[in-house]
């Protein structure tokens, strides 16, 4: 929920011109007959834009993290479960298990990249069976 609330119905930052569109090229304008814009309205654009602008970044803020909460949720979940089906294996008295460097797998496995996730020493277990 944002803390700034927006501006009155009545109050709005459209700009309506009276009239018709120009048909042909104006003539230049002296800039010091043009009557300065009110302060009040110069205000009511400024704060109207800091807080679209506000209210947009929280927004964002909020989906990215969601996002993020799912993305640890999924993972912590991934680990949970890595974590049990490592167990169920290492409890298989009969399962003979190989250990194999990193670096004598082959290129096309896939991995992630290196730092992304810790492998103790760079082994990696494989178990099979016959």
């Amino acid at each position: 929920m944002s803390l700034l609330a927006a501006p009155p119905v009545a109050e709005t930052a459209l700009v309506v011109s009276s009239g018709a569109p120009p048909q042909k090229e104006e003539l230049p304008v002296d800039l010091m007959q043009v009557p300065s814009i009110p302060l009040q309205k110069t205000l009511l654009l400024l704060t109207n834009f800091c807080t679209n602008t506000v209210r947009f970044i929280n927004h964002f803020s909020s989906l990215c993290e969601e996002r993020l909460a799912t993305t640890s949720k999924n993972l912590t979940r991934l680990e949970i479960s890595l974590a049990i089906l490592e167990a169920k294996l290492n409890s298989i008295p009969d399962l003979p298990s190989t250990v194999t460097p990193a670096a004598d797998l082959p290129a096309d496995l896939n991995l992630p990249p290196t730092g992304t996730h810790t492998f103790a020493n760079s082994m990696i277990s494989i178990s099979c069976t016959h």
